[in-house]
């Protein structure tokens, strides 16, 4: 049996919701084409959010975790 995709249309507002309340990481889509994929939401205001995305690497000395605050206005799609 083939899984399929289960896709529910939501505002953003919701989903930056969603995924703060819980901590899954989501594929955020910004209207300048950018994409900020496998962050974690780890702060969230009326007008902007802070999305965290923690470096994968294995034990590599030198790497940064990614953190930026977007402002609501700016963002065009989120996948969770």
């Amino acid at each position: 049996m083939e899984a399929t995709k289960l896709l529910i249309k939501m505002d953003i507002d919701r989903a930056l919701y969603f995924a703060y309340k819980t901590g899954r990481p989501v594929k955020i889509g910004l209207k300048s084409g950018n994409t900020l994929e496998n962050v974690v939401i780890s702060k969230l205001w009326d007008t902007s959010f802070k999305a965290k995305k923690e470096n994968t690497d294995d034990g590599e000395k030198g790497t940064k975790t990614l953190k930026v605050i977007v402002g609501k206005h700016a963002v065009d799609f989120v996948e969770i």
